[in-house]
């Protein structure tokens, strides 16, 4: 862990490694694990030099933490609101734990690192900082070129499966949390501690549903056993069902 572009760049490998790569012949399962193991344990164990609640980012009610291995300084965001269903206005950490789990669990590489950490007496997510990132809504207002990549607008479609599993319904307000990496065009999706409705179909609004034959492999080979294992900790028997009721759905749709 040598410096703060180091940990970023890790991050970036993560989200394109299997774009770069391909397939699994040139085994970048391995350099991508230790990756998110690296980061996963720095969230965990760095100093925690400050922790600011910011009173403009939202119902989640986030805090901006900076942190700190002695060496170099990182940025996190950290939340601790527990509002799980059947709460009348679910917003919990624990989503956002579930949908990095499943982001693992189905190598989409986009729900940046992410973990379950104590800070100040509370319990909740801490998740790294993205910088040097363009809101999606914010592309679309300028009309950014960006936007007209094949490459973008694979990912963004790939985005769009995994909001479909997680039940995160697309509007002008979501597409803040797409974020598109102002360098290397890298898509990362945030903010999940809503997600994961109990109902078991797609989100309104998404009729047309693409992804890359990989993710569409992950899918159809995650068994109910791996997903119930994973997100156990973090989703309720009703949350679970309706998502692998949407896998389900999303597999059928896919073949078509």
């Amino acid at each position: 862990m040598k410096n703060n572009k180091y940990y970023l760049s890790m991050f970036f490998f993560c989200l394109s490694v299997v774009v770069c790569f391909g397939s699994i012949e040139n085994n970048p399962g391995i350099l991508e694990d230790e990756s998110k193991l690296e980061l996963e344990l720095y969230l965990r164990t760095a100093r925690i030099v400050s922790a600011i609640p910011d009173e403009d980012a939202g119902r989640s009610e986030p805090w901006r933490i900076t942190l700190s291995d002695g060496k170099q300084m990182l940025k996190g965001w950290f939340k601790h609101i527990n509002r799980v269903r059947p709460h009348i206005l679910p917003d919990s950490y624990k989503y956002e734990l579930a949908a990095y789990e499943l982001d693992k669990l189905l190598d989409f590489n986009v729900v940046p690192p992410i973990v379950e950490r104590e800070i100040k007496g509370y319990i909740g997510s801490l998740q790294l900082f993205v910088e040097d990132c363009s809101h999606l809504s914010e592309l679309k207002r300028k009309k950014d070129k960006i936007l007209e990549s094949e490459k973008i607008k694979a990912d963004l479609q790939e985005i769009v499966v995994f909001e479909i599993l997680t039940y995160c319904e697309r509007n002008i307000e979501s597409e803040k949390d797409i974020l598109i990496h102002d360098t290397n065009g890298k898509v990362c999706r945030v903010d999940f501690s809503q997600a994961f409705d109990t109902k078991p179909h797609f989100p309104p609004g998404i009729e047309d549903v693409k992804c890359s034959a990989k993710i569409q492999k992950s899918l159809a080979d995650l068994s109910q056993e791996k997903i119930e294992t994973a997100l156990n900790p973090f989703l309720n028997e009703k949350e679970i069902s309706a998502l692998l009721a949407r896998k389900e759905l999303l597999v059928k749709k896919l073949k078509q």
